[in-house]
């Protein structure tokens, strides 16, 4: 039977009690507690950020290119005058997030972009280190390099946040035990990361 609410001299009706609405509401505040206490779990134990670099914090300037920035910038590098700056450009609003950071935030990239000294001059003091999957023979799609670049940090795969725009990268992070994030826009990185840590 419905229930009503009397305003002035009308009868405005009430829906009547459901017991699948108060079950999916009851379910709706379980999942949001769920949430909260992920978030409040992880911010018990994560110790360091591992970002990748190209797509994350370097992008192209020409926003049609969808290559790879580390064969691209191999290219370019053929003629010895090319000017960096007129190909590529630095993600600053995350590299200030990431420097604003109270954790530690370590670099896993495929090759050496970063090493060309312009750029190396610009990010110097951002990171705590820097790998380069190419230089330590890894495979950023295999979970075993997570593990080894946790025991390089010295922490825990778990206490480790990983952050990379490619989806098979942060399957491999989960898989060792990191907590990952895709990157696809600034503003969702921070939020994310935000939540966990704070």
């Amino acid at each position: 039977m419905n229930s009503y609410q009397l305003i002035g001299d009308v009868k405005i009706n009430l829906p009547a009690y459901s017991p699948r609405i108060a079950s999916a509401k009851r379910a709706g505040r379980q999942a949001q507690h769920d949430k909260y206490k992920y978030y409040e779990t992880m911010n018990k134990q994560i110790k360091a950020i591992l970002t990748d670099f190209s797509w994350v914090l370097l992008f192209p300037k020409d926003e049609k290119f969808t290559g790879k920035l580390n064969a691209f910038y191999e290219k370019l590098k053929e003629d010895s005058e090319f000017d960096f700056w007129d190909y590529f450009k630095l993600n600053d609003e995350l590299l200030n997030f990431y420097k604003n950071s109270p954790l530690d935030v370590y670099v896993f990239t495929s090759a050496y972009i970063q090493e060309h000294p312009p750029l190396a001059a610009k990010l110097d003091g951002f990171f705590k280190e820097t790998f380069s999957a190419a230089r330590l023979n890894l495979k950023k799609t295999e979970s075993d390099s997570y593990k080894t670049l946790a025991v390089e940090i010295n922490l825990k795969p778990e206490e480790i946040l990983f952050i990379d725009d490619r989806p098979e990268h942060n399957v491999a992070a989960k898989e060792a035990g990191m907590v990952a994030i895709q990157y696809q826009s600034n503003e969702q990185v921070m939020r994310e990361v935000d939540k966990i840590i704070n």
